[in-house]
């Protein structure tokens, strides 16, 4: 019964997008519509363990000025994926050179934080980018 109230009330993301939220103004961008580089680096797991990453991606930053925001005013981002599984990054780390990726293409993406020594801020399947400005 409960997750039933509470899918009731959860915005639906269309599929290929990602809800982008700020200031209680929402926009979509299609995943498709993201511009991809190279992203590399290591990811370390809460058991220690060291995956390598070698795909395309984008910064989180360029994510949001892909939905016309200056990530230079973001106080905090809470990503949150298909599952509402979700992570906070400060605006810090969403402006820090080489930290923050989505990984992935037009069916899904992925946000990887790189430099945590566990990777509970990796959400799969992300959806909805929650920005809180300055």
């Amino acid at each position: 019964m409960l997750a039933t109230a509470h899918s009731a009330t959860r915005t639906e993301v269309p599929e290929g997008a990602l809800l982008v939220s700020c200031g209680g103004k929402d926009s979509y961008i299609a995943l498709k519509d993201i511009p991809l580089t190279s992203v590399q680096g290591t990811l370390v797991n809460g058991k220690g363990e060291v995956s390598k990453i070698d795909t395309k991606g984008a910064t989180v930053a360029d994510v949001l000025k892909q939905a016309g925001l200056d990530p230079r005013n973001a106080q905090t981002l809470k990503v949150t994926a298909a599952d509402e599984y979700s992570a906070e990054l400060s605006g810090a780390e969403i402006n820090e050179t080489g930290k923050a990726y989505l990984i992935g293409d037009d069916a899904g993406m992925k946000l990887v934080v790189f430099g945590d020594d566990n990777a509970k801020r990796n959400v799969r399947d992300v959806e909805k980018f929650e920005i809180i400005e300055k």
